[in-house]
């Protein structure tokens, strides 16, 4: 999918397809101040000077690609994932720190580093105490601070992204999905008796319930930022908590087991709801380990009011692996979200759940199913016709497994909050 292409035509009066609106904007008429911007980062001392203006550069950025009126700025503390900041916008602010700085950021910079102020002490160290042009941060052609960095990134990848990347070009799918398992259990991992790595984020707070509590899918694209659409009709409505995955950032260790993963999981979502009700919600394979958390809560005796997933297929769905090695793929390209650690996370994750199967779940479930399929680069239609077992509630939103969170997470979020309020009557009527 030649998404940088598309963008590319926004600029002139042809209409990009309405199915990747979502994923192509129309280009921002910046102010001609790039320039002046880099010139006064080069003649301000490092240190704290440098930080206040990145950090009002940033913020100030950050406003404009989040479409805020002029003069707006996102304050120096405020979490961009919060903010509404995703995968596509945050290859944006990147690419804009990359044009002022001079500097090879990765596109995850803006994720790792998730306010303006803690992204301004990373750019600020990255400077160094001299100009980039006289430092190791010197500026990239032109080339490689275009708006996706495709031939700086290939001329760096690492032996395991180029195997992938080429089983999935040759449509070997199956292949493809072997090697990363493979080489995830190579990986290291930890057990119930270490701490749990990661922390839940939050996208939204408001005072309604339930909680709406999300687990991301368990492909390399994992993280926080696929909800950041979706969470956005609820802020200041009602809370939305994402609880990532371990092991999608480099250094992270990946769950010894299944068992780790959901005991984990289960008791992160209860830190996360901080005793109010919730509702769990998974997001394609990540509605995998959204039904084992729901099942150990039940177990425990606090169980959700709910579980919805999102377009979540059984791990054995012929359609599912396609999906990942195509489209999947493209996107974790497009947002640079496609290295080692991503992509042996994943294949951790599917060796981790090959042989599971969902068991009866005695709270109420929803599956939430996009109206269109999903079309492969060979023309072929992916994604249609899946079937979850079990009682379950089945909902149908507008687009395809993928942008039904991106230019359609609008819907799907609307969607949600029907299905939360037939959840919450049923959890009533039951009582």
């Amino acid at each position: 999918m030649d998404l940088a292409g598309l963008r590319a035509r926004t600029a002139s009066p042809e209409d990009v397809p309405s199915l990747l609106r979502g994923l192509v904007r129309a280009k921002v008429n910046r102010p001609v101040h790039g320039t002046r911007a880099a010139e006064r980062l080069r003649s301000s001392a490092p240190g704290a000077e440098r930080r206040a203006l990145l950090a009002d550069l940033i913020g100030e950025r950050a406003a404009e690609i989040l479409g805020h009126p002029t003069g707006h700025r996102v304050a120096a503390d405020r979490d961009f994932l919060e903010a509404g900041f995703d995968s596509l916008t945050a290859v944006e602010l990147r690419n804009h720190l990359r044009e002022v700085t001079g500097l090879r950021l990765p596109a995850t910079v803006v994720l790792t580093h998730r306010s303006p102020k803690a992204l301004a002490a990373h750019v600020d160290t990255e400077m160094g105490a001299g100009a980039p042009g006289t430092s190791a941060g010197a500026a990239p052609s032109e080339t490689a601070v275009g708006p996706v960095g495709l031939a700086d990134r290939d001329e760096t990848v690492d032996g395991l992204v180029a195997r992938f990347r080429s089983a999935c070009w040759d449509g070997r799918p199956e292949e493809a999905i072997a090697l990363v398992r493979a080489e995830s259990r190579a990986r290291a991992v930890f057990t119930g008796d270490d701490t749990w790595p990661v922390e839940p984020v939050p996208l939204a707070t408001g005072p309604e319930q339930p909680v709406l509590i999300c687990l991301p899918s368990l492909v390399m694209t994992s993280g926080a930022q696929e909800f950041a659409r979706f969470a956005a009709r609820s802020r200041g409505r009602r809370r939305v908590q994402v609880l990532p995955a371990p092991g999608f950032v480099d250094g992270e260790r990946l769950p010894a087991d299944r068992a780790v993963l959901t005991d984990g999981q289960a008791d992160a979502a209860l830190r996360a709801a901080d005793g109010a009700p919730f509702v769990l919600v998974g997001r394609s394979s990540g509605g995998w380990a959204a039904h084992e958390v729901a099942e150990e809560l039940h177990r425990r005796g606090r169980p959700p009011q709910g579980l919805v997933l999102l377009d979540t297929p059984l791990p054995d769905e012929p359609g599912m692996l396609p999906i990942v090695t195509d489209a999947v793929t493209a996107r974790a390209g497009e947002f640079e979200l496609l290295d080692e650690a991503r992509l042996t996370a994943m294949g951790g994750y599917l060796d981790l759940f090959a042989d599971w199967r969902p068991r009866t779940l005695p709270v109420p479930t929803v599956q939430v199913r996009p109206q269109a399929p999903v079309r492969a680069v060979s023309g072929g239609e992916l994604g249609a016709g899946w079937r979850w077992p079990g009682e379950h509630i089945r909902v149908e939103v507008p687009g395809d497994h993928l942008t039904m969170l991106e230019g359609h997470a609008g819907t799907t979020a609307e969607a949600v909050e029907s299905a939360v309020a037939q959840i919450v009557a049923v959890s009533m009527t039951n009582r």
